[in-house]
């Protein structure tokens, strides 16, 4: 009878040091997720300003762009004989891409960046997020890549471009992941080998450095021509950005419920 009583009182001493080990797990958790979240980008598919089929625009709402080297447009071969096949539907989402090249004259480098927007626990109102804010975290792009239909040299030759985590103001880079559009002999650019008229979703996973550059500094998300020659272009759509969680609470947690296990076992 004492021993039953024993065991009983190990079992329910145990179970409520269990459900507080849960506990201490799911608040670390949602607590760890709350110190920094990053919001949708704006106008992420290029779909505005609306522009009519065959017609292109230089101004993209949202983004800051060159005023030569990108644009937004809504392809159709009969009017840009090296957009793709099917007018106006063969893009990723909507009926407008974003295409980034390399301009007419030598320098005209395309770009477009947006500054990043989110909150901290220190600021819930959302803002446009500084590089200290982000320090030490991984943020993942992810879009899609597109090589245009036919025989003109922007579609059939290739072009190197990189997306970034840039400082706003001082134009320096936190974290840079470049990619080919057909081949490379450059290190460290990934090649997509793009055949013609095909769209392509791809990831890149940019992360800030624990002490980053500049950290006062708004942080922008950039896509950059980083080629060298002019009649070249890339097309891009559908752009999503995603805060990379930290596995840093789950340890801690799972450690605790380790101890608390282990005592209950003696």
């Amino acid at each position: 009878m004492k021993h039953g009583t024993k065991g009983t009182h190990r079992m329910n001493d145990s179970l409520p040091r269990l459900a507080l080990a849960l506990l201490i797990m799911a608040v670390a958790s949602r607590v760890d997720a709350a110190l920094l979240t990053v919001g949708p980008l704006a106008n992420a598919s290029f779909e505005s300003p609306a522009t009519a089929v065959g017609t292109q625009n230089e101004t993209m709402t949202s983004w800051t762009s060159s005023g030569i080297g990108s644009r937004v447009e809504t392809p159709t071969t009969a009017t840009f004989s090296n957009q793709f096949s099917t007018p106006t539907r063969n893009v990723p989402d909507g009926d407008q891409e974003f295409v980034l090249f390399y301009g007419s004259v030598a320098g005209q480098q395309g770009f477009a960046y947006q500054i990043l927007q989110g909150t901290t626990d220190a600021n819930p109102a959302l803002h446009n997020l500084t590089v200290n804010e982000v320090a030490g975290r991984s943020i993942e792009v992810s879009f899609w890549v597109g090589r245009g239909l036919t025989v003109s040299t922007y579609e059939d030759q290739n072009m190197r471009f990189l997306v970034g985590l840039q400082n706003n103001t001082a134009g320096t880079y936190q974290s840079t992941v470049k990619y080919d559009k057909l081949a490379s002999s450059q290190a460290g650019t990934i090649v997509l080998g793009m055949a013609k008229d095909e769209w392509r979703q791809v990831t890149a996973t940019l992360s800030v450095p624990t002490t980053p550059s500049n950290g006062t500094d708004l942080l922008r998300l950039m896509f950059l021509v980083d080629s060298t020659n002019t009649a070249r272009s890339t097309h891009i759509d559908a752009v999503a950005v995603k805060l990379v969680p930290t596995p840093a609470a789950l340890p801690a947690g799972l450690s605790l419920l380790g101890l608390l296990t282990l005592r209950r076992r003696r």
